[in-house]
């Protein structure tokens, strides 16, 4: 019953994609969504909300608003029409007026664009080819068309990041977009200074003369900090009192063990780890993949039981991320036409249920293969990559082994796409 909401990472190739073609960028909220659709009783169940006793006091000036009983008694429930902040099921509701929105054929009105079948959160819309005709779903993707002429939105219930080609026909769409927009919903764009935006909490700088953007949380890595600081015992205190080099020590036994007299439960109350972790795995998710694994055991062993040790493990990655936020921005590089992709993930990523080495390079490879996927799978149903795989090549997994004396072990995977 809750909302669908954007993956992170198809907001990031989004982005990147708009780097890479040079297109506007655009924030927008809609205030009051949710109040704009209609509740649905049969299919989630009628739901009544109870009438304040002052409520002829304030409305004063609208006694028509105001619910009576047959006998001209103020009522004391009421129920509601319309999707409410704080119910269940408004999210979910309002997505779909949302959605319903976004893709309504131009010819009814709409803004035409088509839902994707990858991320139902992203939408997209092929251009005017110039010839006077559209390219629509039944017709072959065009790399050069949807390259010259294309809009992108991703939507996150009630936040939508707008992405359209710098052409003539792609102003004619934005510009088409944002009227309907307005005129539906009562949307306002987000404060953004040139080419810097914020969306999903994500501070995102582009610098277009050099070609790159980066990727920064600074208000949630102050908020993260903040939460630490509240913490008044040592259970909170950062871990050595200098600057930390590595989220967690990935061999160290210490957070698998069981509860014991010297691994005793942590109560929530001295420290609460839940919102602690869930606030530092929201920033590795959008920022910091260098900290995913790190962030994937702490989750693991939070939710079985809050010992001492794992308390310290979470304690340490939220400290490390908030240490080193300058040291590792996330940041994307405008390119002269790439080759492929790429995805890196350490062996370790598996370390904890595989049985061997061997298991444990074949668990990070499908992790691998499965984001390159995805992404392959929308750029092609989006148009930015015409066919398959080159000839000849498809996937192909490499090992990194370094000297023995070195406890890395990278596991690379390239799948090459051709030109995107």
């Amino acid at each position: 019953m809750y909302s669908p909401t954007v993956n992170s990472e198809f907001v990031r190739l989004i982005l990147a994609i708009s780097l890479e073609y040079d297109c506007s960028i655009s924030t927008f909220d809609v205030a009051g969504g949710f109040l704009t659709a209609e509740y649905d009783d049969e299919e989630f169940g009628p739901l009544y909300v109870k009438i304040p006793s002052n409520l002829e006091e304030v409305l004063t000036d609208r006694p028509d608003l105001i619910p009576r009983l047959p006998n001209g008694r103020l009522a004391k429930y009421a129920k509601v029409k319309r999707s409410l902040y704080g119910a269940r099921a408004s999210p979910l509701i309002f997505f779909r007026k949302y959605r319903d929105f976004i893709i309504k054929p131009e010819a009814e009105g709409g803004p035409g664009f088509t839902q994707s079948k990858i991320d139902p959160c992203c939408f997209y819309k092929r251009g005017n080819c110039g010839d006077g005709s559209t390219h629509g779903l039944t017709e072959e993707p065009s790399i050069e068309n949807m390259k010259h002429s294309f809009g992108l939105v991703s939507a996150h219930v009630d936040d939508a990041l707008l992405s359209f080609s710098n052409d003539q026909e792609g102003r004619r769409m934005r510009q088409d977009f944002e009227e309907k927009l307005f005129e539906e919903f009562n949307a306002s764009p987000e404060e953004s200074s040139g080419d810097q935006i914020e969306y999903l909490s994500m501070l995102v700088q582009i610098d277009r003369e050099k070609g790159y953007m980066t990727f920064k949380v600074p208000k949630l890595l102050k908020k993260l900090k903040q939460l630490l600081e509240e913490i008044k015992n040592e259970k909170g205190a950062h871990p050595k009192g200098g600057k930390l080099k590595y989220p967690i020590d990935p061999y160290s036994k210490d957070i698998f063990e069981e509860t014991s007299e010297a691994n005793p439960i942590v109560s929530y109350s001295d420290y609460d780890s839940r919102s602690v972790l869930g606030l530092a795995a929201y920033i590795v998710l959008h920022t910091r993949p260098d900290c995913a694994y790190s962030a994937a055991v702490c989750a693991r062993f939070a939710g079985c039981r809050n010992t001492k040790n794992v308390v310290a493990a979470i304690n340490h990655l939220a400290w490390y991320l908030v240490d080193t936020a300058d040291d590792h921005v996330l940041t994307f590089w405008k390119t002269e036409g790439g080759a492929g992709l790429n995805a890196f993930s350490d062996a370790s990523f598996a370390n904890c249920p595989a049985l061997s080495s061997r298991d444990s390079e074949l668990i990070a490879s499908v992790e691998c293969i499965k984001h390159l996927l995805g992404v392959r799978f929308f750029l092609c149903e989006t148009g930015f990559l015409h066919g398959g795989p080159t000839p000849g090549k498809g996937l192909r997994p490499y090992n990194k082994r370094p000297a023995r004396e070195s406890r890395e072990n990278v596991h690379n995977v390239s799948i090459f796409l051709g030109r995107v």
